[in-house]
C-alpha cells in the first residue's frame, strides 16, 4: 500500500506540537511523517520546546528526513541569514557554537541508525556549487561508513 508522507512544519500554532502530528498520523494507515529538521528547529523556537527532544520523538515515529540548515535563533522571515540564503546544504564543520542550528554528525548517527530516507533540502546559493557539493559528499560519506 502506497502511503502519503506529511511534512512536520510546526508554524501554525492552531497544529504545532510535533506530539500532535504524532498522534494525528500514527493511527491513519495510509499517512506517515516526514521530519524536516530545518522546519523543526523554526518550530522549537516558536512553539517553546526543546530542539533535541522532538528530534529524539520524531526519529522513532517518522518515515523519511529533510536535511537543510542555518544559523541563528530568529524565524524564518526574521533572520537575515535565513532570508538570504533560506536552505543550506549540511556540512561537516558546522556546528552549534558556530551558530548553525545542529552539528551535522550528531544528527546523522540519530538519522542513519533509523536507516529511513534522508533527503537532502538545499540549494547552492550559499557558498556556491562547491561548497554544496562537498556537503552532498561529506553526507554520503556519513551515510557509507
Amino acid at each position: 500500500m502506497s502511503k502519503i508522507l506529511i511534512e512536520y512544519f510546526g508554524s501554525n500554532k492552531n497544529f504545532a506540537h510535533y506530539s500532535e502530528w504524532i498522534e494525528a498520523v500514527k493511527t491513519r494507515s495510509h499517512l506517515g511523517l516526514l521530519t524536516d529538521l530545518g522546519h523543526l528547529h523554526f518550530a522549537s523556537i516558536i512553539n517553546g520546546f526543546a530542539y533535541e527532544e522532538a528530534l529524539a520523538e520524531l526519529v522513532k515515529e517518522s518515515e523519511a528526513f529533510h536535511i537543510w540548515t542555518t544559523q541563528g535563533k530568529e524565524v524564518y522571515f526574521k533572520s537575515d541569514f535565513y532570508k538570504t540564503y533560506h536552505h543550506i546544504i549540511p556540512r561537516l564543520d558546522q556546528t552549534i557554537e558556530d551558530g548553525w542550528i545542529f552539528d551535522l554528525r550528531k544528527v546523522f548517527k540519530l538519522l542513519k541508525e533509523t536507516g529511513k530516507p534522508i533527503i537532502l533540502e538545499a540549494s547552492k546559493i550559499y557558498e556556491g556549487e562547491n561548497y554544496f557539493l562537498d556537503g552532498v559528499k561529506e553526507c554520503v560519506e556519513l551515510i557509507n561508513n
